[in-house]
């Protein structure tokens, strides 16, 4: 058995134990040195002492064939930022996106291998404006529905995307045609560059 499945397998059981916050699959550590052993790893929010907890929420040393490796971690909180809000520097998981959408996810930071340079890696839709941009393009923090604007935002551009391959064919339906061509027409005059098909 691989050690996700087992992970999988026993993850509920290893939930219910007090103080338990996650579970994972990561190195062992031993003495604060990693090893180059796998294991099932338990995330608790404060390390007690055996004698502290009842039997039923001891970890076990090892699961199936695999060893257990406990961790502390602190009391987990989710995202406690105005996600929309600008922030200086950005972290990710905030608003932003190209300058001609309306707001995305800001997804990780990358190193670009050919240029060395740190990156925002996220969708197409979000940094390349569904193919439709430039490289370039600015980019905005927080998004241009969630405030920001060009170039007062701009954290920013297009370094390089991958285009999106549509394998959709055009509606065929008729209602669908005529709202999406009174759609297109107010985009226009807006100089939007989004239209519908």
């Amino acid at each position: 058995m691989k050690i996700e499945e087992v992970k999988q397998e026993y993850e509920k059981e290893i939930f219910k134990k007090a103080n338990v916050v996650g579970v994972g699959i990561g190195y062992k550590f031993r003495a604060k040195e990693k090893t180059d052993e796998k294991s099932i790893i338990c995330l608790v929010e404060r390390k007690v002492d055996k004698e502290e907890l009842k039997k039923r929420d001891l970890i076990p040393k090892t699961i199936k064939e695999f060893k257990t490796d406990v961790m502390q971690v602190g009391k987990l909180r989710a995202f406690l930022i105005d996600r929309t809000a600008r922030h200086r520097p950005c972290p990710m998981g905030t608003s932003g996106g190209h300058y001609f959408i309306t707001a995305g996810t800001n997804g990780e930071l990358l190193r670009d291998k050919r240029e060395g340079k740190i990156c925002i890696g996220t969708n197409n839709h979000v940094g390349a404006n569904s193919n439709n941009a430039q490289i370039g393009d600015p980019y905005l923090q927080p998004g241009p529905i969630d405030g920001g604007t060009n170039p007062n935002d701009v954290i920013g551009n297009l370094l390089r995307f991958v285009p999106i391959k549509f394998t959709f064919d055009l509606s065929t339906c008729s209602v669908a045609r005529f709202w999406g061509g009174i759609y297109n027409v107010f985009a226009r005059l807006f100089s939007r560059r989004t239209m519908l098909r």
